[in-house]
């Protein structure tokens, strides 16, 4: 059975506790629903059925015993009798943790965020980028019509789910008035209540148990900070959703980008999912960061060939990987041609984060 956590949406002075059942699959309700009810009542005829039987008395035995020796055919057979066999049980792979589908990797994220809620934790950031909108080296894309719009849809999949784990009063707060106003229409009343980084009073203190801030981008990170302080004051959590704070602009001074970065320290990663080229790098709390790349025996399936405290990207995450993909040289018996494919995809992401490494130094 899963376990029952207490999950409170406030740390200090909460409105309201809720008890939820978190598991992979979700949360489900404490209380006894008509078909737990229904297996209850199976189960208690089926015990009086069984006492039924013990009550009923064995025929009567024959005084005298029937003693009967075994042939020797079946004394041989019976002695070399192969033991029956065990149930096969499927031994856990590394790249199990990760998702199957996007709507299995946005529940998870729902999930980890509840458990770092129940915890008490009061900020959070979430990290969920798919490959297409995606890019290792610069980060998030919206280059094409309608990629602005796909990441909407994953913040309202993903705040759904997080309210139906919390049952709390959760408040989404996106970029500009415009992005609310248009997905209010768009979706109608739901389980959430919207905002933007505009607004005069963007979350209500007094209603709101929890503010999820939509892909915040560079242009609004002072507002960002200003919600994260006030939520603050009032014992809310907040959680950056596919956050894009960090800018690599030229004009930007010194000084405000260790704010960026002092600010973004307080936040704890509890999950993220970074793809690149052959591979992923991935975090749920409370394991530590995790390097995938694609194993060459196994289709479809991924190797994990690093754990680290600290996030690897940059140079780090591009010696990581030469280090695997020199590993197999001083091997033996290693297939070269099943390696071809996945290892060229991971060496040219190497070289092109190794040139861009370059560039940023020079």
């Amino acid at each position: 059975p899963s376990p029952t956590i207490m999950s409170t949406t406030r740390v200090t002075g909460y409105r309201r506790s809720v008890a939820s059942s978190i598991g992979r699959g979700g949360a489900a309700s404490s209380r006894s629903s008509p078909s737990a009810a229904a297996a209850a009542a199976g189960d208690a005829k089926g015990l009086t059925a069984a006492l039924s039987l013990r009550r009923v008395r064995p025929p009567r035995r024959s005084a005298r015993l029937e003693l009967r020796c075994k042939p020797a055919e079946e004394d041989e057979k019976d002695s070399f009798a192969p033991p029956p066999a065990e149930p096969s049980i499927m031994e856990p792979n590394d790249d199990d943790v990760l998702p199957d589908s996007l709507d299995d990797c946005l529940a998870r994220a729902a999930l980890a965020s509840a458990s770092g809620l129940s915890r008490g934790m009061l900020r959070l950031i979430v990290e969920v980028f798919v490959p297409e909108l995606f890019d290792p080296l610069s980060g998030a894309m919206m280059a094409n019509e309608g990629d602005q719009m796909k990441y909407w849809n994953m913040t309202r999949a993903y705040c759904q789910r997080l309210q139906s784990l919390t049952e709390g009063t959760v408040r989404v707060v996106y970029p500009d008035a415009g992005v609310a106003a248009m997905l209010s229409s768009q979706w109608g009343e739901g389980n959430f209540a919207f905002g933007s980084l505009n607004d005069r009073k963007p979350f209500d203190a007094e209603e709101d148990d929890l503010v999820v801030i939509a892909c915040p981008d560079p242009q609004g990170v002072d507002e960002v900070i200003k919600i994260s302080r006030d939520a603050e004051e009032s014992a809310i959590p907040v959680v950056l959703f596919n956050p894009r704070l960090a800018s690599g602009d030229v004009g930007i001074g010194l000084a405000i980008r260790r704010l960026r970065r002092d600010f973004l320290s307080t936040f704890q990663i509890i999950y993220a999912l970074r793809p690149f080229d052959g591979g992923a790098v991935f975090k749920q709390y409370p394991d530590l960061w995790k390097v995938f790349v694609a194993d060459p025996d196994r289709q479809g399936r991924f190797k994990l060939i690093k754990e680290t405290i600290n996030r690897p990207g940059g140079e780090v995450l591009a010696d990581i990987i030469e280090e695997y993909l020199d590993g197999p040289k001083s091997g033996e018996g290693i297939a070269q041609g099943a390696m071809a494919n996945p290892l060229d995809e991971i060496a040219k992401f190497i070289r092109e984060l190794q040139r861009f490494a370059r560039s940023l130094s020079q």
